[in-house]
């Protein structure tokens, strides 16, 4: 997207266009490009490359059909229900004043962080700060943002909190995982926003490896955000944002649903064997390390040190998507051999395949055992303190 194809999308006609086919399948993009640009309609690619960011982009904003992106920005991204989130933390701790949002992207974070303060949004990329504005005049909470082009290094300056997602792209390369490959560099930014204020929030890769928050000063609280399941982010909390140590939040709920190391509890050891139901606990708790603490919570038995299975002999209601929970219907020691004959005796043709710890890929294993995807059942392959085990569960 060029700052000359945004400025055509978000005019009078733009608009129009783009409501024209707003309808349209993603199969269908490729013939719409031959087709606009046989019309002479300016800006034909771009106009089919955003009517699909637009389509990939539903579920992640309730707006998403009118929203201005570009791929790299979408990917990077926090969705609605996240930068809503994020947004409630910061009310909590900042009354009133300002906020500076040092990597504004597409707007995910300003937007919502505009409902409550005034806040300085900041991008070195014209094309992402841009479709920031045209996002936040969407939502309605432009009045309170004032966009600023330039280098977030060049705007820590006076204000309540800042927060910032620094790009994980790499020209040439893939996106990096590490805090000292950020840009911009969190780790030498870090001094010159604490000396401004202590209330930081900084996103991070949810793949991120602890031991290099350790290089940070200030000893933040880690919050692993997961929706649907999956780590969308993990994110720093220096100052007053700082609850915990380590957290864990679910969204996708009614309400978003946290847990962390500030849980009173006591270790209740190992399951001396796997019992009637199983338990896996959300992505988000096993990536911020409270297995521990919400096996105790919820009174459940670890199957074993080596992972985070869970099990009890009473099947337990918990809470929407902190767990994915199984019946066991059968198990056995792991063997090629032994599940196929499991698979044999349970008359399966289809169903889901979870590895966990288990140094197999599951495709790979569903591929050798020629299993469909989907249905009922589920097999587990883990390892337990007594060796490797394939388990078949039904999904509750």
């Amino acid at each position: 997207m060029t700052l000359s194809a945004l400025e055509y999308l978000s005019s009078k006609a733009g608009r129009e266009l783009l409501d024209n086919y707003k309808d349209v399948n993603l199969k269908d993009l490729p013939s719409l490009v031959l087709k606009l640009s046989k019309n002479n309609v300016p800006f034909a690619s771009e106009t089919a490359t955003l009517l699909k960011l637009r389509i990939n982009s539903y579920g992640k904003y309730k707006k998403a059909g009118e929203m201005y992106f570009t791929a790299d920005g979408l990917e990077q991204a926090s969705g609605e229900s996240i930068s809503r989130y994020i947004a409630d933390r910061f009310k909590e701790v900042i009354k009133e004043g300002s906020v500076t949002d040092l990597t504004c992207g597409l707007g995910g974070n300003s937007i919502f962080l505009g409902k409550y303060f005034r806040v300085k949004a900041v991008d070195l990329d014209e094309v992402h700060l841009n479709c920031a504005r045209l996002n936040s005049d969407l939502y309605g909470t432009s009045k309170n943002i004032e966009f600023i082009h330039g280098r977030a290094e060049d705007n820590i300056k006076k204000c309540q909190a800042f927060i910032i997602d620094p790009q994980r792209i790499r020209d040439g390369k893939t996106k990096t995982r590490s805090l000292l490959n950020s840009q911009p560099n969190i780790v030498e930014m870090l001094p010159a926003m604490l000396a401004i204020t202590e209330n930081i929030c900084i996103k991070i890769s949810p793949a991120f490896d602890y031991n290099e928050i350790k290089i940070l000063p200030g000893d933040p609280e880690i919050e692993i955000i997961s929706e649907d399941n999956v780590n969308k982010g993990a994110f720093l909390w220096f100052g007053k944002f700082k609850e915990a140590k380590r957290k864990a939040t679910i969204i996708g709920g009614e309400v978003p649903i946290s847990f962390d190391d500030k849980i009173v509890w006591k270790n209740l050891g190992n399951a001396e064997s796997l019992s009637k139901y199983l338990y896996i606990p959300n992505k988000a708790i096993i990536k911020a390390n409270l297995t521990e603490q919400v096996a105790a919570y919820f009174n459940l038995l670890k199957i074993s040190d080596k992972n985070e299975l869970m099990t009890s002999d009473i099947r337990e209601s918990f809470p929407d998507k902190i767990f994915r929970s199984f019946e066991v219907l059968d198990y056995s020691i792991f063997s090629m051999k032994k599940t196929k004959e499991l698979i044999k005796r349970n008359h399966l043709d289809r169903c889901n395949i979870v590895a966990r710890h288990f140094g197999t890929n599951p495709e790979e294993l569903r591929k050798t055992l020629r299993l469909k995807e989907g249905g009922q059942h589920t097999l587990i392959f883990t390892d337990l303190a007594t060796g490797r085990y394939v388990i078949l569960g039904n999904n509750l």
